[in-house]
């Protein structure tokens, strides 16, 4: 029985330990990337929701005054301090870009100091992924009961 020339490369083991690293490396490396993924927006996420609440809650105690207009915080944005909406945005991380919008319910009974924190297009990655899955942006909102009478 003749052996034919390619028989010995065919039963080789050589380099059989980069291949399946390979594959094993590609699915362990995009579950590590999409964990980062879920952290930073997790981590956010959190950031945002303790924002809004301590700038509702100062708003709710008058210590902080608000401005009519939404306002965009993030990297690089600077904002005259002391305004709710500067509170929110001392907590967020800078990587990305949000929308802030303070306002003061004064009809009676509610007196509500309202906050609420938008996350930008395209400033995190699942935040794109929530918006496209539940066709809304990822926002944090906080509302608190305002002592004594507005202004």
């Amino acid at each position: 029985m003749t052996m034919l020339p390619w028989a010995g490369v065919l039963r080789s083991r050589r380099g059989v330990a980069a291949v399946e690293f390979a594959i094993t490396a590609t699915v362990l490396l995009s579950i590590l990337f999409g964990i980062i993924a879920f952290a930073s927006t997790l981590y956010a996420y959190n950031m945002m929701e303790a924002g809004v609440s301590e700038a509702a809650r100062r708003m709710a105690v008058a210590e902080a005054n608000y401005s009519a207009s939404n306002i965009t915080c993030g990297a690089g944005a600077s904002n005259t301090a002391g305004t709710a909406e500067n509170i929110a945005c001392r907590s967020l991380p800078k990587w990305g870009t949000y929308t802030v919008n303070a306002s003061l319910n004064c009809t009676s009974p509610a007196r509500d100091a309202v906050v609420t924190l938008t996350a930008n297009s395209s400033t995190l990655a699942l935040a794109d992924m929530y918006r496209r899955i539940y066709n809304t942006n990822l926002v944090a909102k906080a509302t608190y009961r305002r002592e004594g009478t507005c202004p």
